[in-house]
């Protein structure tokens, strides 16, 4: 993978599934832009996988990469991580990573 190319690594439940048609709308402004979409998820067995597949398609969420087998836990402790709270918030908060050029790993909120 290109360093420059940015991605944006999003929850499948309790994010993706939220607010399915706001998930659409700005994952599809994301990847418009260039931005690798990686969905994740804590679904583990097979026919998760191809179930979440089938959600994704039917929902016509763009993505490039499901990654299964998320740790379970209470809470995530990350540098890197954005507190989700709605898909507008969301947007607005990474509107300028999106749109301007970065450094890997310097993202500042």
């Amino acid at each position: 993978m290109d360093e420059l190319t940015k991605r944006i690594l999003v929850d499948f439940d309790g994010v993706i599934s939220a607010d399915v048609d706001s998930a659409k709308e700005v994952l599809s402004r994301w990847k418009e832009k260039g931005i690798k979409i990686i969905i994740y998820t804590a679904r583990c067995r097979r026919h998760e996988k191809d179930e979440t597949e089938s959600l994704l398609r039917r929902w016509k969420i763009p993505y490039d990469e499901l990654v299964l087998n998320k740790p379970e836990g209470d809470v995530i402790i990350d540098d890197r991580a954005l507190e989700f709270k709605s898909w507008t918030e969301t947007y607005r908060r990474l509107k300028c990573f999106v749109e301007e050029p970065h450094e890997y790993g310097k993202i500042k909120w």
